[in-house]
């Protein structure tokens, strides 16, 4: 797997890279698939989200496909029609936040390390628990 794209979040109005993909879940359960994606996307799309009175929002969808129909099916519009904002109740799990200068690059999926990673503990779309692991003088292996 190649390095990824990613995921963008918007948490107190600070602009920050995510590194974790908690719109994958709601589309394994609604059974959405489609293929033609770029190799920076392995997922084939990119997402905006949210997170506003402790609660995981997302607010857009991005294809990256080489075809039209996956750039059809991957849009907000096509997803969750009408809406801007939608709640984000079919996740839990852990989301990675990146924050600061890039450390250790890694052509692997999400593997690069930050000065900072914030992982937000998530269930049912409601934030209850976060930490902060701070990779500053750390040494990495080539």
């Amino acid at each position: 797997m190649t390095a990824q794209l990613t995921n963008n979040i918007l948490i107190e109005g600070h602009e920050y890279s995510l590194a974790s993909d908690p719109l994958k879940p709601y589309l394994e359960e609604n059974d959405i698939k489609v293929e033609g994606y770029i190799n920076g996307s392995c997922n084939g799309y990119l997402s905006d989200w949210d997170i506003t009175d402790n609660k995981l929002y997302l607010i857009d969808v991005f294809p990256c496909y080489t075809d039209e129909v996956g750039e059809k099916i991957m849009s907000m519009e096509n997803l969750f029609p009408e809406q801007e904002k939608v709640f984000a109740k079919w996740y839990s799990g852990e989301i990675t936040i990146q924050k600061g200068e890039l450390l250790n690059y890694v052509h692997m999926g999400y593997e690069s390390t930050y000065e900072e990673h914030v992982y937000i503990k998530i269930e049912d779309g409601i934030v209850v628990d976060s930490r902060v692991e701070d990779n500053r003088g750390k040494e990495f292996g080539e």
